[in-house]
């Protein structure tokens, strides 16, 4: 048996290799998909108007949820798998490149973290520079290897949780970037808990703790386009807070969400302040940072809210 030293350092090692992949699916999955909307729409996105009459509201609230069930539902029957033939495909080839004179980077010149510092953060044939996000994302994807490594230890847990973890990551900073949680990035994590927690732990709980995240975030959509006469949510956070409602169960989701909103608050303060008013903020990086802390102190903190309440 390994020592615990060692044993981490594998683990460190393997997480900055998937943080070199998640770099690709970061920058490729975005470009890949608006693309193909683009060319769908013609370029013509189409801006929501909401009616002003109080019950033309209500009517019109009631009916973008309605639309929004049933898109989620018929998606994975019909463009699901579309999507993700084309984010696969666009994320294999062509191979990493640098994205300036196009020309392809030696394996040699691409490992994780160590190139980006021999190289000075630069391209090797044109010199130039490289976002040092790309190699503080292989450290911070293997930390959160370590992390999930630490609760899981040598366990088929820890590569169920490990494979939804980097799924996370990636879709925080894509959120992060675009505004946009890719439901091509969610329904896997969704289906991926349901087999995961179905043999582990109860069917019956996973999908309660997924309904009961649908209903919240489908009521505040539906209370925000009613009453304050926007949207919300996004149909991504939904998705996004069905994965941690699948994954962590009715009780924790609810921990998970606590500190989604408390984070998001908190980020949202400075904001304000700065902007004089309010302005929407990608949600979806709050809710992936709510659930990492829920896997680790989520029934402390319920416990301790239990024990405070009761």
């Amino acid at each position: 048996m390994l020592h615990p030293i060692p044993l981490y350092l594998l683990v460190f090692v393997f997480g900055t290799l998937i943080g070199s992949f998640l770099n690709v699916v970061i920058y490729r999955t975005p470009q890949l998909i608006l693309a193909s909307w683009h060319d769908e729409d013609d370029g013509d996105e189409e801006e929501l108007e909401i009616p002003a009459p109080f019950f033309a509201r209500l009517v019109f609230a009631l009916q973008y949820i309605g639309l929004d069930i049933f898109y989620s539902l018929t998606y994975l029957f019909k463009d699901f798998w579309q999507e993700a033939a084309l984010v696969l495909k666009g994320i294999s080839f062509p191979g990493s490149h640098c994205g300036h004179c196009k020309q392809e980077i030696a394996w040699y010149h691409n490992l994780p973290i160590l190139s980006w510092f021999i190289l000075g953060g630069k391209c090797k044939n044109c010199q130039q520079s490289y976002s040092f996000r790309y190699p503080a994302l292989e450290f911070s994807t293997a930390c959160l290897m370590i992390y999930t490594f630490w609760l899981y230890g040598v366990s088929i847990d820890f590569i169920y949780w490990g494979l939804l973890v980097a799924s996370l990551w990636a879709i925080f900073w894509i959120d992060f970037d675009t505004k946009y949680v890719f439901n091509v990035m969610t329904y896997p994590s969704i289906l991926l808990g349901i087999l995961y927690n179905g043999t582990k732990v109860s069917l019956i709980w996973s999908l309660t703790g997924g309904l009961l995240a649908w209903f919240i975030f489908e009521l505040i959509m539906f209370m925000s386009l009613w009453l304050l006469k926007k949207e919300g949510m996004g149909g991504g956070d939904v998705k996004l807070a069905i994965i941690i409602g699948i994954w962590l169960g009715p009780t924790l989701l609810l921990v998970a969400l606590a500190l989604a909103f408390l984070l998001g608050t908190l980020a949202g303060i400075p904001l304000l302040i700065r902007n004089k008013k309010s302005e929407p903020f990608p949600f979806g990086p709050f809710l992936v940072l709510g659930m990492l802390l829920s896997m680790a102190v989520g029934d402390h903190l319920w416990t301790w809210y239990i024990g405070k309440s009761f």
